[in-house]
């Protein structure tokens, strides 16, 4: 489902699934701005369900309505929950003082190591876990 105009659930969405940035077809999606905001250029740009969920209400609530139909427009990675790794996870996260996370934020980490793609984020404690487990991190 995308928005429409008054910030309210369609049933239409962007018919791309997934995009590369810069030099792709799919820039009509107004999508690049956005991504180029936070500097997104020239890579390959995914989401699973969990970063859907927390950004998308509160940038509904805010009426930003191009930055929800941008992310509705990314490639969803399929999202497999391995919790003995989680709890793996958390452990050294608590044994390495890296206590500021919570079970979304370590599920989104171990979704991208376990997909081999890296994290934006602007979240010191995020960098610090994802260093950790080894998944690359950016942060500008």
């Amino acid at each position: 489902m995308g928005l429409d105009s008054e910030g309210s659930l369609s049933p239409e969405r962007p018919k791309t699934r997934g995009f590369r940035v810069a030099g792709s077809d799919e820039l009509e999606l107004g999508c690049y701005p956005v991504l180029a905001r936070i500097g997104l250029d020239n890579n390959e740009v995914y989401i699973n369900k969990i970063i859907l969920a927390e950004l998308i209400p509160s940038s509904r609530a805010k009426r930003e309505a191009e930055f929800v139909e941008c992310l509705y427009g990314i490639e969803l990675l399929e999202l497999y929950t391995d919790w003995d790794e989680i709890i793996e996870i958390q452990y050294h996260c608590i044994k390495n003082g890296i206590n500021k996370l919570g079970l979304l934020d370590i599920a989104i980490a171990q979704n991208a190591k376990q997909n081999n793609v890296g994290i934006f984020t602007m979240n010191r404690h995020m960098i610090l876990l994802c260093n950790l487990i080894g998944v690359e991190c950016r942060d500008s």
